[in-house]
């Protein structure tokens, strides 16, 4: 089942849950996660399509809260432009490609705010559905 692998400590629509390594939740579906210090929020979908931009994880901040985003990475089975989002605008892009299958974007500490949704979408034309993937890091 494509989606999350948390952290040590995750919650899913509110429920505390203890997550370990292999722990997946589907983040196709909606779910909502709320990573706590440290934690790594996962999403990947296993067939996007041709020339359709693809969410691949989505995090809203939680009220009374913020969030530090540290790095975000991508990759996928093809060519891919990958979009890093807050809000529905994009605030940094980078490309995969035959030689470097993976993506990064290094912060160290980029701050989001309470309500803020922080996306990463991939695209690609390679006329058939190909395997991506996200991560988010931060505290």
């Amino acid at each position: 089942m494509p989606g999350l692998k948390g952290g040590p400590n995750i919650s899913t629509d509110g429920l505390a849950t203890e997550a370990k390594q292999d722990d997946i939740i589907d983040a196709v579906n909606n779910i909502t996660l709320t990573p706590t210090n440290g934690s790594i929020v996962y999403g990947e979908v296993a067939a996007v399509p041709d020339s359709s931009e693809t969410t691949l994880v989505t995090y809203t901040v939680p009220l009374l809260s913020d969030f530090s985003l540290d790095k975000a990475h991508g990759s996928g089975e093809g060519d891919g432009l990958f979009r890093l989002k807050k809000n529905g605008n994009t605030i940094a892009k980078r490309r995969s490609n035959w030689t470097e299958r993976n993506v990064h974007f290094e912060y160290g500490s980029l701050l989001f705010a309470a309500g803020d949704v922080i996306t990463v979408t991939v695209y690609h034309e390679e006329g058939v559905n190909k395997e991506f993937s996200a991560e988010l890091y931060g505290s």
